[in-house]
């Protein structure tokens, strides 16, 4: 600083004189700042604040930046407001208090500071330091009004640089080429927020450097440069980018559920940022996000373990608990939580940050799992998992727990064990990780409640505790908890170093059968070789393997070898292949012949394997002479490879969970020809069903018959397999119509490579496969699944009338000739069809899209029979009360007549109430009413099954009153009900719970006296309830109906948000819940509450009609109707056979080439959400 400028700071006395000194200062530095601040200048004193927290020619000073923060603030400085409500936010130089961070963010907004607006209408968002509030929110945001107008409404920017009305919308305009990529993406781009959270399509092209960085169970992750960059705005909230960008591209398994998952957890503050998708060259889906330059928790702790205090810690762990609440909030599952997939990323001031990654195994909390298997790392899968439950969020919290251990460790958890049965036999049975020595006892003792097996901690619990420990080490006071964390830190430089001693100890999510562990559980018995416990019926895991694989012979050392591979693999007793001899089968009859073989139906003499149980333990034995079928297989001397390649691929399939059962391999003594011994499908193939049966199967039955193909056709793909050649032929059925996917003789790996011939049934081969530019893939599958789905329409074979050669497929190929549909097929049947046979195979779903679309369809007509199976419930609930009454008269005028009346009020129900007539009649009929009581007292002796009706009557009748609008009268039934089940055995025990309810939140500010009012009435009113969530259920729809009347929008959210919070464990809430928070979040304005009356009624009205159910049934129904008068005509050409032919593709190809064809994709299909975005 020069002379003069220490003279203008020494003699400057006016309001002028300052603003002379700071224009003439290039460099605002800690001098100046002082002597603006002895002037009592509250711009000086803010000024000085930042130099103190951020070392500016003075050392670094949190405590003292916070006071002249503080005394700016005082002199209504709105600058100095907002950085003090940052200051207590944050914790910088004061501990960390919402409360009043909320309300100087309030202040300085008031006064107009912009960033004090943003950050006011941010906490009533998210509720931080004030009630959640949307109305107050949006308008606050509103007033965010320095961000300028919108070029194409001329409103108020609601961000920088940004118009919630209109840039959503203009960022959608663009393509993948993909449909459900595009519906996928701009889903999500119209709920964008802001510039910088807009999600995008990103050309591979413009990503650079790509290299991989790792390795999981489900997908690879790379690094690489984006030459576009990351959105950004700049000081003047100008839209930029940093160019040159590094980022993360992670691999899809198959499917958008990770990318739709990791988007969606975003929308509720999950911190690692998603960037857009994009398609390699290889046509695999690759997620772009966030680049973690730390690399994943369990290498930054093998390089960092040393340097990190105990406070260092707890805020990764805070940082990790943080996330999976905002998971968990979302309504998502992890299932895959371990040091693998936490990331650590350097932020300002050196400091770390960790985000929960990998969302590929996430689920909804009531999303089914597999039944058998299970994918995860050991250590981190909880015991309630590993023996066969589905995963929670309590399994999130289990993980969580596990990883404490490592961050106290330094080392993976178990090391030293083998990934094995063993291990998760005896984590099951109790076996946590270890701590290290001094790890303060508060952190144990929360990991332990973690890892607990039965009542663990939530996320948010988690969250607060972690929170309370770090600001008792960086606070004042020196109690016993900081006191515990600052000695254990002593300690981390004295423990030693350790290498993972097991080379099983990989971050990658493997396999898991559950079925084994929960053997090991279940009291199997103890294995007479190795006297451990069994692992299934009659099955020791470690011993039975290899005692299958001794005592027979094939007579050929490679097929011994190749049937001993399986034997090794087989889980069960039943699941054991065999070499059978031929002499053990008698040949029935050849009941099918294709291109590759012979099918033969013959009687296996010794019979498949099946346990019995006998006198309280498992006994292994067979059925006598069973039926089986027999395949030929090509000739072993040729081709070994290709011989066994149909039997190879049948069994590595039914691992993942194919449905045709193999038993083994048997050899023709006389032909020298193998044979596979497969499972007999009694009805034949779905071409011969379809061709017989068709007027007689409803959509209900097709729709189930084409859910369970796609689920197997699923379980082929997902085993890494392309079938090759998928028809109605290779469909077999039961009788009981079980379906089956066969002859695999064409499958391979997805990575194989494959001859230059193609075989196949013209009609469903993919026209790109047909032209030559393609070999078989998972896509041309689902091409050949399209053009089943004709054929179930019809009944019919795709293109019948049409010779099987090369001129059908040129049509295929030029004029996009595809089959047709039967008159009356619905709608939605068409396009998902449609969809599935697009000439662009990147536009067709996968597997697993077609199941769950086809799934929803059947939900949906299975709906229309509720009030059927609702009905047959009640009556045998009316049978079952006798056993509690004494005489006829009381059984119906306490149920059957109530439920008489209710029904008689429903649509289409004469003949239901017929039914009923008639049963009650023969009840009043019966001379002999103790036989009927005995009758039905010897069925349900011992159960809770009288309590579980009423359970559901409750449940049915809850249903019912969600549409009514009479709430009145809807209390009035609710008491009569109530009295009615008044005999309930657990009344006492239902007013305890109710009663347990107040007082758990006495006293509570949050709940205030209006809500414990309303409580106190529903204690007085219920006398006798079986179910208390009901009854809180019951008060939401109430509540939601109290909207439409009442102005008071703030009490009413505040009391659902508590119900919302009250209700735990409830079966049957997601559908409410996601009402009332979509809602909450729609509502605008306090001001105009006839608008908001308006959006209530459009919105309840949209729920009665959700997913337009009874459209979709009403289209399925009527087609069931057309069905029954369709003509049926035999095929009218001999080569109409299920038979797979060599096709000439060269010369296909050849005509193709020399006629000049429009290679543009037709864009003629409407595209189908194959995802659940709200």
């Amino acid at each position: 600083m020069s002379n003069e400028d220490l003279r203008l700071a020494k003699n400057i006395s006016s309001s002028d004189e300052i603003t002379h000194v700071i224009d003439s200062f290039s460099q605002l530095n800690f001098i100046n700042c002082q002597k603006l601040a002895d002037m009592n200048d509250p711009g000086g004193m803010y000024w000085l604040g930042y130099c103190y927290e951020y070392g500016i020619g003075i050392e670094k000073d949190e405590k003292k930046a916070f006071t002249w923060y503080q005394k700016s603030a005082d002199m209504n400085d709105y600058n100095g407001m907002y950085q003090v409500g940052y200051c207590y936010y944050l914790g910088i130089g004061v501990e960390i208090d919402k409360n009043k961070a909320f309300t100087y963010y309030l202040k300085s907004a008031e006064a107009g500071n912009f960033m004090g607006i943003w950050k006011t209408a941010w906490c009533y968002r998210y509720g931080i330091g004030v009630e959640e509030s949307y109305d107050k929110f949006y308008k606050w945001i509103k007033k965010y009004s320095l961000y300028g107008k919108c070029a194409h409404c001329n409103e108020d920017n609601t961000q920088p640089a940004w118009c919630l009305l209109c840039d959503p919308d203009i960022a959608t305009r663009w393509t993948s080429r993909n449909k459900d990529i595009d519906n996928c993406i701009k889903m999500f781009q119209l709920r964008a927020f802001a510039y910088e959270d807009t999600i995008e399509w990103i050309p591979f092209e413009r990503l650079n450097d790509v290299k991989e960085i790792g390795k999981g169970g489900f997908g690879y992750v790379y690094s690489a440069i984006w030459l576009d960059g990351i959105r950004k705005l700049d000081r003047n909230y100008v839209r930029t980018r940093e160019e040159s960008s590094i980022v993360a591209l992670k691999t899809l398994s198959g499917s958008l559920k990770e990318f739709d998952n990791y988007v969606k957890c975003n929308f509720y503050v999950s911190k690692l940022k998603i960037y857009g998708l994009t398609q390699n060259s290889e046509n695999k889906y690759l997620i772009v996000f966030q680049y973690a330059d730390n690399e994943n928790l369990y290498k930054f702790l093998e390089k960092k373990f040393q340097d990190l205090t105990w406070n260092n810690k707890l805020k990764l762990l805070l940082d990790i608990s943080n996330d999976l609440y905002y998971i968990h909030k979302a309504d998502y599952i992890h299932a895959d939580i371990h040091g693998g997939n936490i990331l650590q990323q350097k932020c300002i001031k050196n400091n770390i940050r960790s985000y929960i990654s990998d969302l590929g195994l996430s689920k909804k909390h009531n999303e089914n799992d597999s039944k058998d298997r299970i994918y995860g790392v050991m250590p981190y899968i909880a015991p309630e998992v590993l023996s066969g439950r589905p995963f929670t969020k309590a399994a999130d919290i289990y993980a969580s727990g596990v990883i404490m251990s490592e961050i106290s460790t330094g080392q993976r958890p178990f090391d030293g064990y083998q990934f094995n049965i063993e291990l998760a036999l005896r984590i099951c049975n109790g076996l946590r990780p270890e701590f290290a020595p001094g790890t303060p006892e508060y952190f144990i003792k929360l990991a332990k409640k973690c890892m607990d097996s039965e009542n663990r901690p939530l996320a948010i619990e988690v969250l607060y505790i972690l929170r309370s420990w770090i600001e008792s080490i960086e606070g004042l006071d020196n109690d016993e908890i900081k006191k515990q964390f600052l000695d254990a830190d002593n300690l981390i430089k004295d423990l030693p170093a350790i290498s993972p001693s097991h080379p099983d100890h990989m971050y990658t999510s493997k396999s898991i059968d559950t079925q084994i562990i929960a053997g090991g559980l279940k009291g199997y018995g103890t294995c007479e070789h190795c006297s451990q416990n069994n692992t299934n019926e009659a099955w020791c895991q470690t011993c039975d393997p290899k005692m299958e694989t001794q005592g027979w012979t094939s007579g050929n050392e490679k097929v011994d070898n190749f049937i001993k591979e399986f034997q090794l693999k087989a889980l069960a007793y039943t699941k054991v292949i065999e070499w059978i001899p031929f002499d053990r089968l008698n040949i029935i009859q050849k009941i099918g012949e294709g291109g590759f073989g012979s099918v033969y139906f013959a009687t296996w003499l010794d019979g498949i394997r099946k346990i019995d149980y006998v006198n309280g333990r498992y006994v292994r034995t067979r059925e006598q002479s069973s039926e089986v079928a027999l395949k030929t297989l090509p000739s072993f001397e040729e081709n070994p490879l290709r011989s066994l390649k149909e039997f190879n691929n049948h069994l590595k399939c039914s691992l993942m969970g194919t449905k045709l059962k193999i038993y083994g391999l048997t050899q023709d003594k006389k032909t020298k020809e193998y044979m596979m011994v497969a499972q007999y499908a009694d009805n034949g193939s779905l071409y011969k069903v379809l061709s017989t049966e068709i007027k007689k199967l409803t959509w209900q039955t097709k729709l189930k018959l084409l859910v369970s193909i796609s689920e197997e056709l699923h379980d082929i793909h997902y085993a890494g397999y392309i079938h090759g050649d998928f028809h109605s032929g290779n469909i077999l059925l039961d009788k009981s119509m079980r379906t089956y996917i066969s002859d695999l003789g064409l499958s391979r790996k997805v990575d194989e490579n494959v001859s230059n011939e193609i075989y196949g049934v013209i009609p469903y081969v993919a026209p790109e496969v047909l032209s030559g530019k393609q070999q078989f893939t998972r896509a041309a599958d689902i091409y050949s699944f399209g053009i089943i789905m004709t054929e179930m329409s019809t009944g019919q074979r795709p293109f019948e009338g049409y010779v099987f050669d090369n001129r059908l497929a040129l049509k295929i190929c030029i004029e996009g000739l595809r089959p047709k549909f039967a008159d009356g097929t619905p709608n939605c049947y068409i396009e998902l069809a449609k969809q599935c046979t697009n000439l662009n195979p990147r536009i067709r779903p996968t597997a697993y899209n077609i199941y769950n679309q086809i799934n929803d369809w059947l939900d949906k007509i299975k709906d229309s029979d509720y009030i059927n199976e609702v009905v047959k419930r009640k009556i045998k609930y009316g049978f079952d009360k006798i056993k509690g009454f004494y005489n006829v008269d009381k059984i119906k005028n306490l149920e059957i007549d109530y439920w008489h009346d209710k029904i008689a009020n429903l649509n289409n129900t004469d003949d239901i109430i017929i039914q009923l007539k008639y049963w009650f009649d023969k009840i009043n009929e019966s001379e002999d009413l103790d036989e009927i009581k005995k009758q039905f007292n010897d069925k349900i002796q011992g159960s809770n099954y009288v309590n579980e009706i009423i359970n559901h009557e409750i449940n049915c009748w809850i249903d019912e009153i969600k549409m009514s609008n009479n709430i009145e009268e809807i209390i009035k039934q609710l008491k009569d009900w109530v009295n009615k089940i008044n005999d309930s055995e657990d009344a006492d025990k239902i007013k305890k719970q109710i009663k347990d309810q107040l007082d758990k939140i006495e006293g509570s500010d949050y709940v205030n006296g209006v809500i414990k009012l309303k409580i106190k009435y529903w204690l007085d009113e219920i006398k006798v309830s079986d179910e208390v969530n009901e009854i809180q259920k019951h008060k939401i729809i109430y509540l939601l109906d109290k909207i439409k009347v009442s102005c008071d929008l703030d009490e009413i959210k505040r009391q659902i948000k508590y119900w919302l919070n009250e209700i735990k464990g409830s079966n049957n809430l997601d559908e409410i819940k996601k009402q009332i928070i979509y809602w909450l979040d729609k509502i605008k304005g306090p001001d105009d509450i006839e608008t908001i009356k308006e959006q209530i009624k459009y919105w309840v009205d949209k729920i009665k009609g959700l997913d337009n159910i009874d459209e979709i049934t009403r289209q399925f129904l009527e087609s069931d109707k057309i069905v029954s008068e369709l003509p049926f005509n035999f095929p009218t050409h001999t080569d109409q056979m299920c038979t797979s032919k060599i096709i000439d593709t060269q010369q296909i190809s050849k005509i193709l080439t020399s006629i000049t064809i429009d290679t543009e994709i037709p864009e003629d299909s409407k595209p189908i959400n194959f995802f659940d975005y709200e």
